[in-house]
């Protein structure tokens, strides 16, 4: 079946066009390309209006970006939150609170979710310096065990 898109009046398959419930036929009024440029253009000529947007609702819902950034992690809120209370709100690794500040706010950031990178499995929250620290190792633990026997070696 074909249908015209009011943005280039070519007549193109039903299935060059996204679904819409509040339409008639079920679709779209402009075919996908022509509804990818139409919002391409949107979001280069709104960019700054749409971060203000975005920085709006996050603000005004913390909670449920919390809960958005954790679903990554297989995590919910209280077991994140009982995960820090365990770790008496500081990091795993070196066993300080968070010093990291978000630049925009000043606010010190939150302990980041330390994962393995294979698995997924999540290990712990860490401040963000140790899971750079991590990150730069390559999360190797015989590097790490390096860095250590290294550092001794210096502490006289």
């Amino acid at each position: 079946m074909l249908k015209m898109c009011t943005k280039c009046n070519e007549n193109k398959d039903l299935s060059e066009f996204s679904k819409c419930k509040r339409n008639k036929d079920g679709h779209q009024y402009r075919c996908k390309s022509c509804d990818s440029k139409v919002d391409k253009n949107w979001y280069t000529v709104n960019a700054k209006r749409k971060k203000e947007l975005s920085d709006r609702w996050q603000k005004e819902n913390p909670d449920k970006v919390k809960k958005y950034k954790l679903q990554k992690y297989g995590l919910t809120v209280k077991e994140h939150d009982l995960m820090l209370a365990n770790q008496n709100n500081l990091c795993a690794l070196c066993l300080k609170p968070e010093t990291d500040v978000v630049p925009q706010t000043g606010e010190i950031k939150a302990l980041t979710v330390d994962h393995c990178h294979v698995t997924g499995r999540v290990r712990g929250l860490l401040c963000g310096n140790c899971n750079r620290a991590l990150g730069h190792f390559k999360d190797d633990p015989n590097v790490c065990d390096a860095a250590s026997i290294y550092l001794r070696r210096f502490l006289s």
